[in-house]
């Protein structure tokens, strides 16, 4: 039960059974909801903690293959701690939100979608289920978004659609350049044969990934788009868009720092600190 792969299990099932429990009541569906938040939190906590007294790093393989034939997973002492935020995150924010959202069983299934889809950005070592899981958080989202029917949040919404657009263009353009130099996917591989990049298309390549990775965590001159649904999303909405959101965005640049050469890490500093202030 304290797999960290029960995180995905436990959000989808309880995404694709929510509709149904909330058909049966209300309070059950809502119940469920705040279950799955409890337990994904508590594997998270248990798991931090044991890595913390030493325990391995989890790797978790699908298909049973090894990689780059399949798509792994790692729960490390660095991701432990950051899916507990996330997810301790999630449900304060949840629970700060229940009697909102519990008037509409989709609210509840897209925040759910958002925290397994954060798990997901910190956890997989895969270049392409990276993308696959922003794009998941992010169009979940944008629907949560857009269930607040006032104009400004609309146009507050309309915005980050754009700008997550053009970074996921972004992100699939340096993917698909990577493999074609890399011939992998998995990210431990490219840091591996990074020499590989050492060239002008290479360049390119994680020129777009940074710049994608970049604009989920909305930085300055970029951000006012950010402020505008921080500023007209609900609370609990706007802190797992803000912190839950910009955690797994941090944690993707975390994982392609490896590629990059100092002066671009120098550069991403001094936007962070401009940004900050």
């Amino acid at each position: 039960m304290l797999d960290p792969l029960n995180i995905y299990i436990f959000s989808l099932g309880s995404a694709f059974l929510l509709s149904l429990f909330y058909r049966l009541h209300r309070n059950v569906g809502t119940f469920v909801f705040l279950a799955t938040l409890v337990g994904v939190t508590a594997i998270s906590g248990l798991g931090f903690l044991k890595l913390v007294g030493g325990g391995p790093a989890i790797d978790i393989l699908t298909a049973g293959l090894e990689p780059p034939l399949s798509i792994n997973l790692r729960f490390g002492l660095q991701e432990a701690f950051l899916s507990l935020a996330v997810n301790l995150l999630g449900l304060l924010g949840g629970w700060y939100l229940l009697a909102r959202l519990r008037e509409n069983v989709q609210a509840l299934i897209l925040f759910l979608m958002i925290v397994m889809g954060i798990n997901g950005m910190v956890m997989t070592r895969d270049l392409f289920n990276l993308f696959v899981f922003i794009e998941i958080t992010a169009i979940a989202t944008y629907a949560l978004i857009a269930m607040e029917r006032d104009r400004q949040t609309l146009i507050a919404g309309f915005k980050y659609v754009m700008a997550g657009g053009l970074a996921s263009a972004f992100f699939l353009i340096g993917t698909i350049l990577v493999y074609h130099l890399a011939g992998t996917l998995n990210i431990d591989g490219m840091i591996a044969t990074r020499t590989v990049l050492d060239n002008p298309l290479g360049a390119t390549a994680l020129v777009f990934l940074v710049a994608a990775v970049i604009i989920e965590l909305k930085p300055f001159p970029a951000n006012g788009w950010g402020l505008d649904v921080y500023q007209t999303a609900p609370c609990g909405i706007g802190a797992i868009i803000s912190a839950g959101v910009a955690t797994g965005a941090l944690a993707a640049l975390y994982k392609l720092l490896p590629l990059l050469q100092i002066d671009g890490l120098s550069a991403m500093v001094c936007i962070g600190v401009v940004t900050f202030l």
